[in-house]
């Protein structure tokens, strides 16, 4: 990837996403689902503040995403 990249695209995706359309799901999976995007989209966030220098928010969201997904590997491996 080229340096500035994930700054420069992700903003822009993360614009364009929309609500999962979920059909016949009750409460308790619209949760568990809401809360698994919640941890990626803190990932995200650590990441565009990690490239952006700013080591605080970087640390308090990855926290929030390993909160929710401590055996991610995918998380953990940053």
């Amino acid at each position: 990837m080229r340096p500035g990249e994930l700054s420069r695209v992700l903003p822009t995706l993360l614009a364009l996403r929309t609500p999962i359309p979920l059909q016949g799901a009750d409460d308790d999976f619209s949760a568990a689902v809401s809360a698994r995007q919640q941890a990626l989209l803190d990932f995200y966030a650590a990441g565009l503040a990690a490239y952006a220098g700013d080591q605080d928010a970087w640390q308090e969201a990855l926290a929030r995403a390993l909160r929710m997904e401590p055996e991610n590997p995918y998380f953990r491996s940053f």
